[in-house]
C-alpha cells in the first residue's frame, strides 16, 4: 500500500503542506507526528493552514462583473464631490466661483479622498 499522492496536501500549492505530507503521512491517511513540542506545533500549523484555505474567502478576490461596476470619472464634478462630502460628514467647499478654495482643488480633503479611492480601485482591478 502506498501513500495517496492525490491527497489535498500533495495537490496543494503550499510547500509547507507538501513537506508535512511527505515527512509525516502514513499509508492509512493519518499523520505520525513527533512526540514533542515541535510535533504539536506542526500539527496545529497544518490544521490552521487547512482551515484558512477552506474559508470561503481565503485568498480569493471577488472580481465584479460589468453589471456590478460603477464608472467613476477621473475628474469628478463639483456635484459629485459635494455629495461625497455630505456622505463623509465633511462641510463641502464651494466651486471657487466666489474666490474661495474650490472643492475640486488638489488640497481639498474630499478631492484627496476621491483620488485615493480611484487609485485603490485601479490597483485592485
Amino acid at each position: 500500500m502506498s501513500i495517496d499522492s492525490n491527497s489535498a496536501a500533495t495537490m496543494s500549492s503550499s510547500a509547507f503542506l507538501q513537506g508535512i505530507h511527505h515527512a509525516y503521512a502514513q499509508v492509512d491517511g493519518s499523520y505520525s507526528w513527533p512526540n514533542s513540542r515541535e510535533g504539536d506545533l506542526l500539527r496545529a500549523a497544518k490544521s490552521e493552514i487547512e482551515a484558512l484555505r477552506d474559508a470561503p474567502d481565503s485568498g480569493s478576490v471577488h472580481k465584479p462583473t460589468a453589471a456590478e461596476c460603477v464608472a467613476l470619472p477621473v475628474e469628478p464634478s463639483v456635484a459629485l464631490l459635494t455629495t461625497m462630502s455630505a456622505a463623509l460628514g465633511i462641510d463641502p467647499l464651494g466651486d471657487g466661483s466666489d474666490g474661495s478654495y474650490p472643492i475640486t482643488g488638489a488640497q481639498s480633503t474630499v478631492r484627496q479622498c476621491y483620488d485615493a479611492l480611484v487609485r485603490s480601485l485601479r490597483q485592485t482591478s
